[in-house]
């Protein structure tokens, strides 16, 4: 699991502060956009990304809130789920073969 976020680089630390558990046993990687210099909203964001890491397109799902971002990242081959609620997450992660233990 990798974090892409456009959270301000004063609210990274925090955030590691008030989820150790899930920074240390199940973050693998981390995205913010004040690294890349682009928002999910730009044009640039999903090519820059895209260009930052070494997962083949067709092993990234992208979760986010926004539909715009949604629509961004699907027009570069990158399959999304618009994110409603924990449980409709996880049971789309199931249908594509995600195992939860």
């Amino acid at each position: 699991i990798y974090i892409v976020s456009d959270h301000i680089k004063t609210k990274i630390p925090l955030l590691h502060y008030a989820h150790p558990d899930i920074f240390e046993h199940l973050i693998k990687g981390e995205y913010w956009s004040c690294d890349l210099g682009c928002v999910k909203g730009d044009l640039a964001f999903f090519p820059t990304l895209l260009s930052k890491t070494c997962i083949p397109v067709e092993q990234i799902v992208f979760v986010d809130d926004i539909k715009s971002n949604i629509e961004s990242a699907e027009k570069y081959g990158i399959y999304s789920i618009l994110f409603k609620n924990a449980k409709q997450l996880k049971s789309e992660l199931i249908d594509i073969g995600f195992r939860f233990s």
